[in-house]
């Protein structure tokens, strides 16, 4: 059997474990023979600034108290636990000078993602204390306005009621028409309700109100329509969002999925590259550098990403497949490099 034949079906493979979204993952039809794995990802912020806390210690508790696990926060205050079975657990956050934080998590056939955790300071606070600051646009909301855009942001990231949180962004917006962010936050909730037109109106408003200086709205714009199949539009607005904001690892990500699209592919390597800088930790990036390099036939780095996806989730709904894979290309180049040497013709 000649040992290339596996590689133009390995490529169809690994687009068909490409995650569509950075944002949300959606359960497929395909059926699994292997236990399935979840994982609860989130994000700490302090309350009145909505800054993310940096290396704090989370952890993650079953129902009966028993420890699954602790992470520290990343610099933009995202944790997350992977290989977990359903149940009930509990998120819990002492950090001294802030409120514990004791949060139900119910993991029921599907990962939950977009976890938003408050850390709220005990005792008075005033504004311009180092960490827990109010943001200038959120102190330019009336009080009553800001208690609504606060309840929409815990409805949504929180409780994961995109439907329940959209009527609070809608009067966040209307009572403040410049507060650009509510409209951002309205696109997602829309995502998530996969209503993609009324999440591409959303942002594209969020952008209009900006002043089109609003990167985290280009970035998401970039996504949904990638999403949609408009790859060239997808990488323009990407790129402005980057343009905007290129500490943002979203933003590298989405470029490179449009570039993916548009063929382009030693572009979006080198997008990839730049995201992987800001965020090493991101498993799905493994599996879209994956697609770009056994294009490439760069089978070296094809195995390099793989390996680096399985080391972060070995026990995902796509581990059991793309491990699978990284055997069948191994085994391909040790029968290649040990296969006997071709006697050159005889004159």
């Amino acid at each position: 059997m000649n040992r290339r034949v596996f590689v133009p079906a390995l490529l169809a493979f690994l687009f068909l474990l490409t995650p569509l979204t950075h944002a949300q993952r959606r359960g497929g039809s395909t059926v699994d023979p292997t236990p399935r794995a979840f994982s609860i990802r989130g994000s700490l912020r302090f309350a009145q600034s909505e800054k993310p806390a940096e290396t704090v210690k989370v952890e993650l508790r079953r129902f009966s108290g028993d420890l699954v696990g602790a992470v520290f926060t990343r610099s933009n205050g995202e944790f997350e636990f992977s290989g977990l079975s359903t149940g009930t657990f509990y998120l819990i956050v002492e950090e001294q000078g802030y409120e514990a934080v004791r949060e139900s998590v119910e993991v029921l056939g599907s990962s939950r993602f977009g976890m938003l955790i408050y850390l709220k300071k005990i005792g008075p606070t005033r504004p311009g204390e180092s960490g827990d600051a109010v943001s200038v646009r959120e102190l330019s909301l009336p009080r009553e306005t800001r208690a609504t855009f606060r309840k929409g942001l815990d409805t949504l990231y929180t409780k994961n009621d995109a439907a329940a949180s959209l009527p609070y962004f809608q009067q966040v917006a209307q009572a403040s028409p410049s507060f650009y962010e509510a409209l951002f936050h309205m696109g997602v909730a829309y995502s998530h309700l996969n209503k993609p037109a009324e999440a591409e109106q959303a942002y594209r408003k969020s952008i209009a109100v900006s002043d089109e200086k609003y990167a985290q709205a280009f970035i998401a714009l970039g996504s949904l329509l990638t999403t949609l199949q408009k790859a060239a539009e997808a990488e323009a607005i990407a790129r402005r969002g980057v343009a905007l904001d290129a500490s943002l690892w979203q933003g590298h990500y989405e470029m490179g999925r449009a570039l993916v699209a548009l063929n382009r592919l030693e572009e979006a390597e080198k997008s990839l590259a730049e995201m992987v800088k800001l965020r090493n930790d991101y498993a799905p990036a493994y599996l879209l550098l994956a697609n770009i390099h056994i294009r490439m036939k760069n089978h070296a780095a094809l195995l390099s990403d793989l390996n680096e996806f399985l080391r972060l989730e070995p026990g995902g709904p796509q581990s059991a497949q793309a491990r699978q894979t990284r055997d069948r290309i191994q085994r391909a180049i040790e029968d290649a490099k040990n296969a006997p040497a071709t006697a050159p013709p005889k004159p």
